[in-house]
């Protein structure tokens, strides 16, 4: 139903998976100016630069945590490092496109920026503002910026959305391309396979001390022990002085007062629809859709229940929820839209209503006017705002005295503690961007423990779990170990590498015996190999042996009684005969088109868009005013393997 509502300009939501936008679950990336720079990678942990600028480690590690954060994805390793480069790469085209789209005049006005901001539900909770002071908390507490800070970025972040647009307009889709589409997803196959595990062949892996030595020397870089740091430290829990941060109705009462406009609910309409699409369709089919949106009314005014009828019909994101659009203001939807939405009564159905978009039936379950909420209605929602105010201020002014103490005898740290009555902790020594318990990954923290000097008290700063003070005992400088030191992990690593190739030429003599032979299953039973048959599968499918049988692509190539070469799949080695092929029925291709259209339409203007990066990445690289240093990037990668 978003795209039923106006836009100046169609923003297209292609770019903003990397805006700072604070959405439960979401995965953003916080973008956050790099720091003056000279000529040369003079900074320790230099990524790559863009006109002088340098991008580091720690920008990146930034990036990936605010990436992953609330998403048990980040904890793993693995994953983290395959999401790096990615990131590195959106970081540098912060810049990169901000450029770009400036040459080209494009801008984003005031206007635009308003509407954006609209659209954050945190910001415009059902459709009103959460006022300037609840704003610029939210902003200060979850990106410890200003809001001006904050309003910059989003308008740059759209005005890098437009550049994506600019760069993929004007891309079509032909007939072809969207039946070609649909036999690559739907057409089927079955094979007769023989899987190699590498896993299987870990025991078949002879170590030599000299070929274990040159693998050490050779990925010596990956075994690199980063820089650590181990605190000791005094958490402050709200629970201190959640006394102090009692909020009584007079206090309340100010509030509301002092801020009235907050209070003001425009006219809305509480709405829920049923969409059938005629955008982009022919006279007849447009006519289709309108026969079947009678046929749907007359169900949902005979007593059908509006929502399932939503669920099973409309052709609207919002019919997972049954249609529901929730409350609706004037000037926020289209003129036909809006006024049926605002003449009809509570609890009735609408006629069909025809927009550029297609048939609406509508169905409004309540109506507002103007008004301003009582004080009887907001004031069990101001009070814990109000208490969680009374408590971050007593709980800073509580922090800061405790810091105070601790700066002032630092060698007295335990002593001093104990005479405020808190609790001395230590943390175990932790490399940046690293778990720790109490004091999670917080930027705020590691970064101030990497700044501070051995014995130093740094300044109160915040966790989840309050308000923390630490002091540096140990500092870990970055090191290369010797292979002793990392033998187990080196001959863990060893043995994992070899094992697959030990698989593929498990696989190679299968495939050469069934080459000679000119029978896959003879070839399988004189090596002593099961092989296992498949059920039919598309190419979209998930096989539970072979993982995505998109990996299976030659498969998909090959005739019935022809067989594969060495395939890697899931992570092991296959080898695989196609005993059935089967084309897909195209009476299925008209239900599916549309979608078709529209999957392949975007993964053009996603592709044309990425072409057009690469290029502005080149030619930069070519005059020398983006220069990046991959064996940084290695070293920082292969810190995800220790």
């Amino acid at each position: 139903m978003l795209k039923l509502f106006r836009r100046k300009e169609s923003l297209k939501k292609f770019f903003l998976g990397f805006i700072l936008v604070f959405i439960s679950a979401a995965l953003v990336i916080s973008l956050a100016p790099l720091p003056s720079a000279t000529t040369g990678p003079t900074q320790l942990g230099t990524l790559a630069e863009y006109k002088g600028e340098e991008v580091t480690e720690l920008h990146l590690q930034r990036a990936l945590d605010t990436q992953f954060r609330g998403s048990p994805l980040g904890r793993e390793p693995a994953i983290r490092a395959q999401f790096a480069p990615r990131v590195l790469d959106e970081l540098l085209f912060r810049y990169v496109g901000i450029d770009e789209a400036r040459r080209l005049g494009l801008t984003v006005s005031n206007e635009e920026l308003t509407a954006y901001l609209r659209t954050l539900p945190w910001l415009y909770p059902e459709g009103n503002f959460v006022g300037m002071d609840r704003y610029e908390l939210i902003i200060q507490s979850q990106s410890r910026m200003t809001v001006a800070e904050f309003e910059a970025q989003m308008r740059e972040s759209l005005l890098l959305d437009k550049l994506r647009w600019v760069a993929s307009d004007g891309l079509e889709v032909s007939d072809a391309e969207v039946r070609e589409e649909f036999h690559r997803r739907s057409d089927q196959v079955q094979i007769d396979y023989v899987l190699f595990d590498p896993s299987r062949y870990l025991q078949a892996v002879k170590i030599e001390a000299a070929q274990l030595e040159a693998y050490f020397a050779a990925n010596q870089g990956k075994y690199s022990v980063r820089e650590q740091r181990r605190l000791r430290y005094v958490l402050i829990d709200p629970d201190r002085v959640r006394a102090d941060a009692e909020v009584s109705e007079e206090d309340i009462r100010a509030y509301y007062r002092s801020r009235l406009d907050e209070f003001r609910v425009q006219e809305r309409a509480q709405v829920s629809h049923i969409l059938f699409r005629t955008l982009g369709q022919s006279e007849e089919e447009a006519a289709l859709a309108e026969q079947k949106a009678s046929d749907v009314l007359k169900q949902a005014r005979a007593g059908t229940e509006f929502a399932k009828l939503a669920e099973e019909h409309s052709e609207d994101a919002t019919a997972a929820v049954g249609g529901d659009l929730g409350w609706v203001y004037r000037g926020q939807t289209v003129s036909e839209f809006e006024r049926a939405a605002f003449t009809l009564e509570p609890n009735t159905i609408s006629d069909l209503i025809k927009t550029t978009y297609g048939f609406h039936i509508l169905k409004v379950a309540d109506r507002q006017k103007a008004h301003l909420e009582t004080f009887d209605q907001v004031q069990d929602r101001l009070r814990p705002i109000l208490e969680g105010q009374k408590r971050d201020a007593a709980l800073g002014a509580l922090a800061n005295r405790v810091e105070r103490a601790l700066r002032a005898r630092p060698t007295a740290f335990s002593e001093v503690a104990a005479e405020l009555d808190l609790r001395v902790r230590e943390t175990p020594l932790f490399r940046h961007g690293q778990a720790v318990t109490d004091l999670g990954t917080e930027n705020n923290v590691h970064d101030l423990a990497f700044r501070l000097r051995e014995g130093e008290v740094g300044t109160a700063v915040s966790v989840p779990k309050g308000r923390v003070i630490v002091q540096l005992i140990e500092r870990l400088e970055e090191h290369l170990p010797t292979l002793d030191q990392v033998r187990a992990r080196v001959e863990q690593d060893y043995r994992a590498g070899q094992s697959g190739v030990v698989a593929r030429e498990r696989a190679g003599e299968l495939a050469t015996q069934a080459a000679e032979v000119g029978d896959f299953k003879k070839a399988a039973r004189s090596l002593r190999l099961r092989w296992t048959r498949s059920s039919l599968f598309a190419r979209t499918q998930y096989l539970d042996d072979l993982g995505s049988a998109a990996s299976l692509g030659p498969a998909f190539s090959l005739e019935e009684g022809e067989f594969s070469k060495v395939v890697e799949a899931g992570g092991n080695t296959v080898v695989f005969e196609v005993v059935k092929r089967q084309a897909a029925d195209e009476a299925g291709l008209d239900e599916q088109r549309e979608i078709l259209r529209e999957d392949l339409s975007a993964r053009k203007r996603s592709l044309a868009y990425e072409l057009h990066r690469q290029s502005l990445f080149r030619q930069l690289e070519i005059t020398g005013e983006l220069v990046r240093y991959p064996q940084t990037m290695a070293t920082f990668l292969s810190s995800y393997q220790q």
